[in-house]
């Protein structure tokens, strides 16, 4: 394993225009803390929407940031996504 650095701010806007694209207008805000053995939590507050569609946004979101992180930022470690209602 090896360690990059990366720009806080520059990570931040890869995942606002994630979910832009992915759930306009659902995301309030998201707070990002990149722990020191790399691992990030990103704990996402969102707008009012139904049970069913945090599933289904925790799991495009998973699968999506897996994708980005790992293409964009060759970051392949765990990463926690959590949701506040």
């Amino acid at each position: 394993p090896h360690s990059i650095e990366v720009d806080r701010g520059v990570l931040r806007t890869y995942l606002e225009n994630f979910w832009q694209k992915e759930f306009p207008g659902k995301v309030r805000h998201f707070d990002l803390v990149i722990r020191s053995d790399e691992t990030l939590e990103i704990s996402v507050y969102l707008e009012k929407m139904d049970r069913n569609e945090h599933k289904v946004f925790l799991e495009k979101s998973e699968t999506g940031l897996a994708k980005l992180l790992s293409k964009v930022f060759d970051y392949n470690r765990k990463f926690y996504v959590t949701l506040n209602l």
